[in-house]
């Protein structure tokens, strides 16, 4: 059997020849066409009503008033008609939310950027996390927001080596990194393998140095039905980070690792001390100032890694706005039964992003004079003692003094507890501040290598910002 009983088969061969199914968002694939939504539709089936509604019309031509009529009223049915055929996706989105169904958040598009910086005295530039640049794209400008501090150093990547078996052979470099992908520890990594990075520079990165990663991954095996979840990525050596301070190896503080032991690409942030001299591993190498990474213990699980990208000055960002101090406005709803709605002005809203303080006792200390109290906290509100908020995807199963919120992403609406299931907010004005939030996502974000390279936060000493690799997610 075909699992396909025979009278669900002859209604839908029936409906594809007369033109009634088409591509649709639900589980099957499928959904009716209410109408047919083309001018071309609109205007016959007007000329087809003329003989019962107007009898004494008869002679139609392209000439008559009435034929232009028809010719606009289709003109301005089409898109109507269009957004009419949209309503089973409607009944089915409606449906699904009635059973506790939520759309899938939006997602954001992310990319590493490499700073370029130019101080006077050599030293390292701080870039905080929201600095914004952008990419120009069909769609408009794209905003990327850095999502951590980066420390951005002068100094260039001048050598690179790898040590096996207890001697070092050096990798060839071209003007953007490695000119080819490289085995970091050789093709038979153990422990007591290395790679050497010599840096060159008029003054020593302090106190972090962020790198960044490209890692050429083996095809992933196929996607489970039913989810995207990514498979976990399978256990790294024990990987160890030193600095070449003169003649001496130093530890370095592994701050950071999203490459996850160069399990997939991404960042590493080490704390690098501020005494580093030049010096040259085995005497083989030019006076630069040298890392080490070395595999102190283990093994890689799976074949060797291989990198075919490595780049100073990089860091993690999102296609993405952060929005700052801005008060919640009520929703007035009768319907949320005692739980109090309100809503923030910019969508949609990336999921865990929104950080929420509430004035908890905005009738009490005006002036912020008693302890635990802070004057002026929100623009429009009187000081009080302000609490934060925590975002949870249901406020079931949460009690009367739990200070939850849910949002959701694509309206902007919050919603808080009534007392019972979660708290309930006191009464105010302006008393619900949201402290930050981040709103963006779409596929636009995933532009191409060297597309963001537009600067919207100005800094001192930044010269360039740029992505070296493609944009990834987004949706």
């Amino acid at each position: 059997m075909t699992g396909e009983v025979w009278w669900e088969k002859d209604a839908r061969e029936r409906e594809r020849e007369d033109g009634r199914i088409v591509p649709g968002p639900g589980p099957t694939g499928v959904q009716p066409e209410l109408v047919e939504a083309t001018r071309e539709a609109v205007r016959a089936d007007v000329r087809g009503r003329i003989a019962g509604y107007t009898p004494d019309w008869t002679d139609p031509d392209r000439q008559d008033a009435g034929v232009a009529l028809v010719r606009l009223f289709g003109t301005q049915a089409e898109p109507v008609l269009g957004r009419v055929n949209r309503l089973p996706e409607k009944v089915l989105a409606e449906h699904l939310s009635t059973a506790g169904v939520r759309r899938r958040p939006a997602g954001a598009a992310a990319t590493l950027l490499e700073f370029t910086v130019n101080p006077p005295d050599g030293a390292s530039v701080l870039v905080p996390a929201g600095f914004q640049s952008a990419a120009s794209t069909p769609a408009g400008q794209i905003v990327y927001e850095t999502d951590q501090d980066l420390y951005a150093t002068p100094a260039t990547l001048a050598d690179l080596a790898v040590q096996e078996a207890g001697t070092l052979q050096a990798l060839p470099l071209g003007p953007a990194g490695p000119s080819r992908p490289f085995e970091p520890f050789g093709r038979d990594p153990r422990p007591g393998n290395a790679l050497w990075i010599g840096l060159a520079g008029p003054a020593a990165p302090y106190p972090r140095l962020s790198l960044g990663f490209v890692v050429v991954a083996a095809p992933p095996a196929p996607a489970a039905s039913g989810g995207t979840v990514p498979l976990p990525l399978p256990p790294a050596p024990l990987l160890r980070w030193d600095v070449l301070d003169g003649s001496r190896l130093v530890p370095a503080e592994l701050m950071r690792d999203s490459t996850a032991g160069f399990g997939a690409g991404g960042t590493v942030e080490l704390r690098v001390p501020r005494s580093w001299e030049p010096g040259s591993p085995s005497g083989t190498r030019p006076r630069l100032r040298w890392l080490r990474l070395r595999i102190a213990h283990g093994a890689f699980a799976g074949p060797a890694p291989v990198l075919s990208g490595l780049r100073l000055n990089v860091v993690a960002a999102t296609a993405a706005r952060t929005i700052r101090d801005e008060p919640l406005q009520p929703v007035q709803d009768p319907t949320t039964g005692g739980r109090r709605r309100m809503k923030l002005s910019q969508v949609p809203i990336l999921a865990g992003s929104v950080v929420i303080e509430v004035d908890d006792d905005t009738g009490g200390d005006v002036f912020g004079t008693t302890a635990g109290t802070t004057a002026g906290a929100t623009a429009g509100t009187t000081a009080g003692t302000t609490s934060r908020w925590r975002e949870v995807e249901s406020l079931a199963g949460y009690g009367a003094e739990d200070r939850v919120f849910t949002v959701d992403h694509e309206s902007g609406e919050v919603t808080f507890g009534d007392g019972v299931s979660g708290a309930a907010v006191p009464p105010g004005f302006r008393n619900v501040r949201a402290v930050r939030y981040r709103v963006g996502g779409g596929s636009a974000g995933a532009v191409a290598a060297g597309a963001v390279n537009g600067v919207v936060t100005a800094l001192p000493f930044v010269t360039r910002v740029a992505n070296p690799f493609p944009a990834s997610g987004g949706t």
